[in-house]
């Protein structure tokens, strides 16, 4: 689909991936939650994204970062808090639903522009 892509579907899928991306972090996070010692982890693609938008390019999957959250360590040193976790990934959750939806909404009308079904 890379002819036909634009730069709306181009810019979406690199939010997929990093909503993806933030997605696999947070279940590493959430399955060491119990981990001594453990340090969260975060990723970030947001600024990226806007960055290219503002220059009218589509950003690079490198330009997503993982990082170290840098909350406060609980008494046994782990930084995993899980109910900050759980909430962020209800909203992830519910903005990766969306974009899919949108997504295939653009699909079904280019399909429908090229003589396809929908």
């Amino acid at each position: 689909m890379d002819g036909i892509a634009d730069l709306t579907m181009q810019t979406t899928q690199f939010a997929l991936d990093g909503l993806a991306q933030r997605g696999d972090a947070r279940a590493n996070n959430i399955a060491n939650v119990l981990t001594p010692g453990f340090h969260s982890s975060g990723v970030s693609f947001e600024s990226a994204l806007s960055t290219a938008l503002g220059r009218g390019e589509v950003p690079d999957t490198s330009q997503i970062t993982i990082y170290d959250k840098g909350e406060a360590p609980n008494s046994q040193g782990n930084t995993v808090s899980l109910e900050t976790e759980m909430t962020d990934n209800v909203k992830d959750s519910l903005t990766y639903e969306s974009m899919i939806n949108g997504f295939n909404y653009k699909v079904s009308v280019l399909r429908q522009a090229i003589g396809g079904k929908p």
